[in-house]
């Protein structure tokens, strides 16, 4: 296995856990390969952070430091891509501890060969047959409203943002905007997706309907804002006895607004999919 240094700019350790001050420091990349192949595989050694006798911290613990350590192998992970001379077209961010890569690409990263573009991750998603966020917990969700604007369709767990906007498949008739399961298990994500694959392969009539319905719905603010107008004026009208006096203002306050962001402005436009089958897609 060889190895090299490398300098992972901005992070050092700190003296009081939980902050990370900000400074140079050397570590030592090792390179492999995946056995019996021609994969390589890239690590990085710094004992101080890594050479310790669990991942996280001893179970149910983890250790004080580790904003530190995962800070150190986001930046640590882009600088080791720089010093080889090879630049990827996808990174995987998993999980938290991988959370500050994007944060870096997106700000430190910014106009070099790294930050790449918004526009290839939208085409990315636009060429897409189908779209998983298996999310634990998902407060609103944005990717999966991208999907169906691009008539990608969203398989989903039932949860917070992705049920409320994603109807899932009725397989009698082709109805809904996506795949929806509820088990938070492998098997219900794998069963859901063999459903979505099986679907696209024996009933495509079925597909057509559910990408044509997911790239027609509103999910803009115009309809949100008119939903809660709508709400407060029946509030209003509920105590008061009588409806809200000022509807020139109210139907101007809306004109104004759909003339500010139309349902398709809402969300990036799509971009073309090259099928002749599928030809209305690259129109809407």
């Amino acid at each position: 296995m060889a190895a090299a240094l490398i300098r992972a700019r901005g992070i050092a350790p700190s003296r009081r856990p939980g902050r990370i001050r900000t400074q140079d420091v050397h570590a030592r990349a090792r390179f492999g390969r995946l056995p019996r192949t021609d994969v390589p595989i890239y690590f990085l050694e710094y004992h101080r952070y890594f050479d310790r006798p669990h991942l996280y911290g001893p179970p149910p613990h983890s250790y004080p430091d580790n904003l530190e350590r995962f800070a150190f192998l986001s930046r640590g992970a882009l600088e080791l891509v720089k010093a080889v001379g090879w630049i990827p077209d996808v990174i995987h961010a998993h999980d938290w501890k991988a959370a500050l890569v994007p944060v870096y690409v997106d700000t430190v990263e910014w106009g070099q060969p790294l930050h790449g573009s918004d526009a290839r991750s939208h085409r990315i998603q636009a060429g897409a047959d189908f779209f998983v966020m298996p999310s634990r917990f998902e407060p609103c969700g944005l990717s999966q409203l991208c999907a169906m604007r691009y008539g990608t369709l969203p398989i989903v767990r039932a949860t917070g943002g992705l049920v409320d906007t994603v109807t899932t498949n009725e397989e009698a008739i082709g109805d809904g905007t996506g795949f929806v399961f509820h088990d938070l298990r492998p098997d219900s994500l794998a069963d859901t997706i063999g459903w979505a694959v099986a679907t696209w392969y024996q009933r495509p009539s079925h597909i057509e309907r559910m990408r044509r319905r997911a790239m027609a719905r509103d999910h803009s603010w115009n309809r949100s804002a008119s939903e809660y107008m709508a709400l407060y004026l029946d509030a209003y009208a509920r105590r008061r006895g009588h409806a809200f006096a000022a509807a020139p203002f109210v139907t101007g306050f809306t004109s104004q607004l759909t003339r500010l962001e139309s349902p398709e402005s809402a969300l990036p436009a799509p971009h073309p999919r090259w099928s002749s089958t599928l030809s209305h897609r690259a129109r809407i």
